[in-house]
């Protein structure tokens, strides 16, 4: 896979986050006092940004200055790890989108976004260690790549 392949992988990925971030805020909002794993997948998400936009500025670099046919880095591997990431995401923000949910739409937004919170937490914590690993393995392959 060439670099401008996996830049675009990557900002796909990255406009992901961005979707996800957004509707995490939106559901904090609706909690009002949001739980602590809340909060927690917040912070891994924005992480995940910072590590994936390292990545590409790393890819970026690397490229620059190389003329070869054969590209240094196994991008195959990192895009494999972008593509794990992006279902991850977009499991998450499925689970986002039912906590907000609320076919009533009226005042009761609130204990109906904390009782579907509670109901989906297991999964979204499960879906955080999957985004953690995902991000440990894009720093590694980028740290692999860096001696």
């Amino acid at each position: 896979m060439d670099p401008l392949s996996f830049a675009a992988s990557i900002i796909t990925v990255v406009a992901t986050v961005a979707a996800v971030a957004k509707n995490l805020e939106e559901l904090r909002d609706a909690l009002q006092h949001a739980p602590d794993v809340l909060s927690s997948l917040v912070n891994e998400v924005s992480d995940l940004r910072i590590v994936l936009e390292a990545c590409d500025s790393a890819v970026q670099e690397l490229y620059s200055d190389s003329h070869q046919q054969d590209p240094p880095t196994p991008l195959a591997d990192a895009t494999q790890v972008l593509s794990r990431t992006e279902d991850y995401l977009k499991e998450l923000d499925s689970l986002i989108r039912y906590c907000l949910h609320d076919p009533t739409n009226g005042p009761s937004i609130f204990k109906s976004a904390r009782l579907r919170w509670i109901k989906v937490r297991n999964k979204a914590e499960r879906v955080q260690q999957q985004l953690r690993d995902s991000k440990q393995d894009l720093v590694m392959l980028m740290e692999s790549q860096s001696v």
